[in-house]
């Protein structure tokens, strides 16, 4: 199952709302190796972190850990690059805590965005 779930035809401008699978998240191997955060109860956001594949361009996508099943908008204006790569996924507990989960343990096809 994937982490993330969205459309399949994501336009500049226009608003595209991904889905989140925490128990997915939560089977990472890093996640699940974590004593303290393979706990989902102690998630109280999960952020996914893009940037453009050329420029500096930045696009953060937060997700409410709070709720069963976390949507997040993903939302670029017209003037957006057209690739955007996921560069990290942060689960954040109630606190400020961050386990940062890096792009290289990440399934990319699923989180990468063509515009």
């Amino acid at each position: 199952m994937s982490i993330i779930t969205k459309p399949n035809n994501i336009q500049k401008g226009v608003t595209a709302t991904l889905t989140l699978s925490k128990s997915a998240l939560a089977q990472l191997p890093m996640v699940a190796a974590d004593a303290y955060f393979q706990d989902m109860q102690n998630w109280f956001r999960v952020s996914v972190i893009y940037k453009s594949s050329t420029g500096r361009q930045y696009e953060t996508v937060e997700f409410d850990a709070q709720q069963q099943t976390p949507t997040g908008n993903f939302l670029v204006s017209g003037r957006a690059l057209d690739q955007f790569q996921v560069l990290s996924v942060e689960i954040i507990d109630f606190d400020g805590g961050i386990l940062r989960i890096p792009r290289a343990v990440l399934n990319t096809g699923d989180f990468d965005i063509q515009l």
